[in-house]
């Protein structure tokens, strides 16, 4: 929690399992269990940044594989890509609170 609050302090929105990694001195597998776990218990919720491959442009944040079917134009291109021209990140930011108060009761 305190990477998690550090990070937020800083102007962070999105936990990444291999910046976490290197921060804490895990592996990347260890850091992905790590931020799972503050999933699955409504700190965190997990997430898909969606980039223009051609152009590394973050063009959505997603929070579902079905949002995937749904992602904006790309302004930087000028066209609709398709999943094969996108890069997908998988990242962590923090639950609503409105989620973690319901997790906690």
């Amino acid at each position: 929690m305190a990477y998690i609050d550090r990070q937020t302090e800083n102007g962070q929105n999105f936990f990444l399992p291999k910046l976490a990694a290197a921060s804490l001195g895990l592996n990347d597998g260890e850091a992905y269990v790590l931020l799972e776990t503050l999933a699955q218990s409504g700190v965190l919720r997990r997430v898909f940044n969606v980039y223009c491959g051609p152009s590394g442009e973050l063009l959505t944040t997603v929070h579902s594989e079905d949002e995937l079917n749904e992602v904006p134009h790309c302004d930087e291109c000028d066209r609709d890509h398709d999943l094969r021209d996108l890069r997908l990140e998988l990242a962590f930011e923090l639950a609503p609170e409105d989620d973690r108060i319901r997790k906690a009761a």
